[in-house]
């Protein structure tokens, strides 16, 4: 079963919360951006495309959004965050 876009926001909101350490109001405020990002990646997909060039420029929109909301120390944890994801995507990629 496909998750819908609140889902698939406190998720990825709940994994940033536990890697960089979000306060309260950031956490409502890394959650409204990935949700409004979660929900333009539905329409995209819902679509039947998997336009990849609108897909990355959501979430590098969303990563700079999260940026903007973080702390210079939270910030490093968020990059490396991201950098693991990528890799565990690429790896997982390689695996099919």
């Amino acid at each position: 079963p496909q998750m819908n876009p609140q889902e698939m926001a406190k998720r990825q909101t709940d994994a940033i919360k536990e890697r960089v350490k979000l306060s309260d109001d950031q956490f409502k405020q890394v959650f409204d951006i990935n949700l409004k990002s979660s929900e333009e990646t539905m329409k995209i997909l819902s679509g039947g495309r998997r336009d990849m060039e609108a897909l990355t420029k959501i979430n590098n929109k969303k990563d700079s959004l999260i940026k903007c909301t973080l702390t210079p120390e939270q910030i490093k944890l968020y990059d490396e965050y991201l950098k693991e994801r990528r890799e565990a995507r690429r790896a997982q990629g390689l695996n099919r």
